[in-house]
């Protein structure tokens, strides 16, 4: 199965569990997921999002592969088949993955948005630590960052570093 295709079944699925039919009536209720398949074989990644997107950290250069623009569910606009990017990965690559509740957020010293050009600037200036430093450093960022505001979104972020155990094939 290609990242894609699941994503498409798995919209299937929520689709039908909220008796949505597509049509001009039906709730829009519906979720934005991310999916990754990494075969350590070929070192190849597939990507799949739907309403999201993931960052990867190679040679001090990130690259950000954008998913569909659309839920799992019935959308406003008429849905079509989810995209699978295909990546291949080299050692040490980092690979993000997020919600949008941390670059939602308000605060700063002038009470605005984190916003994606900041948050892309954040995770470069991490990559070189461990993922338990970079874990705290981001935490520590957000604190910071939201001062007294009251955090406005769910927020997940998980990063992976593709060291040695991944390029295995025993």
């Amino acid at each position: 199965f290609l990242a894609g295709s699941i994503l498409n079944i798995l919209r299937e699925k929520v689709m039908k569990a909220l008796n949505q039919k597509g049509e001009d009536t039906d709730l829009k209720d519906g979720m934005d997921f991310s999916l990754c398949i990494f075969n350590s074989e070929n070192h190849e990644l597939q990507f799949s999002g739907a309403n999201h997107q993931l960052y990867i950290i190679s040679n001090n250069e990130l690259k950000s592969i954008k998913g569909d623009r659309m839920p799992i569910g019935v959308n406003a606009i008429e849905e079509s088949s989810f995209r699978t990017h295909k990546v291949k990965m080299n050692l040490h690559d980092k690979l993000y993955l997020f919600s949008d509740g941390y670059v939602d957020q308000f605060g700063g010293s002038n009470d605005r948005k984190f916003m994606y050009k900041r948050f892309r600037k954040m995770f470069l200036k991490n990559a070189s630590y461990k993922m338990e430093k970079q874990k705290k450093n981001i935490l520590l960022e957000f604190e910071t960052w939201k001062k007294d505001f009251p955090q406005v979104d769910d927020i997940i972020i998980t990063g992976i570093d593709f060291s040695e155990t991944m390029f295995s094939s025993g």
